[in-house]
């Protein structure tokens, strides 16, 4: 930041995605995000701040709590759209296993797995890894989404009324709670998704 001309958008970014977290040991992302937003570039009105600026004197920072992992891994995944620490879904792994029914990984590879889960409703956490948007041959829209958890990915079908309710909530990569009911097909289970809703 020092050698460079960075915007301020770009380093708070930065900040959210840790980069700095090797570099700033002892320091967390609220009190970088204070520093930055204290930075004498920004009164001055500039947009490229100086971040940690060289000082004798240590920087006394407000008292300000630390970001819960979870959202650091949230954070991390809006800023770089992956994850690097750990998948979102696995640090709530427990309490999800008792919020649902089922999770992804056992509705994955095995023809027997596919015909147990086949016609049974479940609920599943996972990532919007990938999403495809088509029309039927009425002209309705309807959505295909690669469901991901740390376990693998699972694809889904949005059909045009449930498309209708819940492609507006696929604004981010999430994690979010999907309900469908499985469907099995050359035993290869898939999911026909009925409701979308970002994970509590």
């Amino acid at each position: 930041i020092r050698r460079t001309t960075i915007p301020r958008r770009e380093t708070e970014s930065l900040i959210l995605a840790g980069a700095f977290d090797s570099v700033c040991e002892g320091i967390h992302h609220p009190q970088l995000l204070w520093e930055l937003e204290s930075s004498p570039a920004k009164e001055s009105g500039y947009d490229h701040p100086e971040l940690l600026p060289t000082t004798a004197a240590p920087v006394e920072y407000p008292p300000l709590a630390d970001y819960s992992p979870w959202r650091k891994l949230c954070n991390e995944l809006k800023h770089l759209e992956l994850n690097i620490q750990s998948h979102p879904v696995s640090i709530r792994r427990r309490e999800l296993e008792e919020l649902c029914r089922s999770r992804v990984q056992p509705l994955l590879h095995t023809t027997d797995v596919s015909r147990q889960w086949a016609g049974q409703g479940v609920l599943v956490a996972g990532l919007v890894a990938a999403t495809r948007r088509i029309r039927t041959s009425r002209g309705e829209p309807m959505m295909f989404v690669t469901i991901e958890d740390e376990f693998g990915v699972l694809e889904g079908v949005l059909f045009p009324r449930a498309c209708g309710r819940s492609e507006g909530a696929l604004r981010e990569p999430g994690p979010y709670l999907f309900e469908g009911e499985v469907e099995s097909e050359h035993g290869v289970a898939s999911l026909s998704i009925r409701r979308i809703e970002p994970l509590p």
